[in-house]
């Protein structure tokens, strides 16, 4: 079964790296594959900013806070589950052409890959967003949806390695909305108090 999937993950990473390769597309998701970093929290924050000084700082507690749990699981994920990269993997196709690492100078990843951390942040900061901001929703799920893309396209992530860290951001965006309410709704009851 296990390898029946790994397969099935191996020939969909061949597909997106290799049969949609063109040199218009590769300027493109090279540059949406670098925005799952810290591009994606500044995103999140301008989006969120016009909410007000005070729910400013409980987005933040909450953000930063259940993020720094997400960034744990995935590195510790990362450690333990160590899947390689395509990168390690396809060496010999890497070679012949058959596979294509298109990632900026100088930014090869050295880690294993699984879950991949780039989707990881996109979903968790853009899901995050769009509990507040449910008009922008699916511009955000379809940005989060294309980095995800993005990391396979340019050959950094099986997409498997995609999957998971989308599951992962997605189930700690929705932990830390929650928690903002939760922190939100204390507050008003001991200001309802005082």
């Amino acid at each position: 079964m296990i390898f029946w999937l790994r397969h099935i993950d191996h020939s969909l990473f061949f597909f997106i790296n290799n049969g949609l390769s063109s040199s218009l597309m590769d300027d493109v998701f090279v540059a949406l594959s670098s925005l799952g970093s810290w591009t994606v929290i500044l995103i999140t924050f301008a989006l969120l900013f016009h909410d007000g000084a005070r729910k400013l700082r409980l987005h933040f507690v909450s953000f930063f806070g259940v993020g720094l749990v997400v960034l744990m699981v995935l590195l510790n994920s990362k450690s333990l589950i160590g899947f390689d990269r395509p990168l390690r993997v396809y060496r010999w196709e890497l070679y012949t052409g058959q596979v294509t690492i298109n990632l900026p100078e100088g930014k090869t990843p050295g880690n294993k890959g699984l879950p991949s951390g780039h989707t990881t942040m996109a979903f968790f900061a853009l899901v995050y967003a769009s509990r507040f901001k449910p008009k922008a929703r699916f511009p955000l799920y379809l940005l989060a949806s294309s980095i995800g893309f993005a990391r396979i396209y340019v050959g950094a992530h099986f997409p498997s390695d995609c999957l998971v860290g989308a599951v992962l951001g997605t189930g700690g965006a929705l932990l830390a909305a929650w928690v903002f309410g939760q922190i939100e709704r204390k507050l008003c009851r001991l200001r309802t108090q005082t």
